[in-house]
């Protein structure tokens, strides 16, 4: 199945794989969410109504699919690569998993 995020913001898609980084250890803190609504905005909740109805292989399948649209350059890609550790390091320590997912989103993008 498809997902074509049509009328998404990149900040919006780059919340959407915050999300996925602060779901790594299955559990997403207040500092975590914070960041990931400041990020998304407005449409922080079309963010999370999708991430809710995916799993996680679906949701890896969305930001592949869709990397190309809003990561256009190596500097835009740098920079999600430090939100996604910033936001495994939000709660003050890194989980194995985060570790291990944090890697797995680096190396698809």
């Amino acid at each position: 199945m498809s997902h074509e995020l049509t009328g998404w913001t990149a900040n919006e898609y780059e919340a959407f794989v915050l999300m996925i980084a602060a779901n790594a250890d299955l559990e997403t803190d207040n500092k975590e969410l914070k960041i990931i609504k400041a990020k998304a905005g407005a449409g922080y909740e079309k963010v999370e109504e999708l991430f809710s109805e995916l799993n996680d292989a679906q949701r890896i399948d969305v930001v592949l699919e869709n990397k190309g649209q809003f990561l256009k350059s190596e500097q835009d890609v740098n920079r999600m690569k430090q939100e996604v550790h910033d936001i495994m390091s939000a709660n003050g320590h890194i989980s194995m998993i985060e570790r291990e997912i944090e890697h797995m989103l680096d190396r698809m993008f």
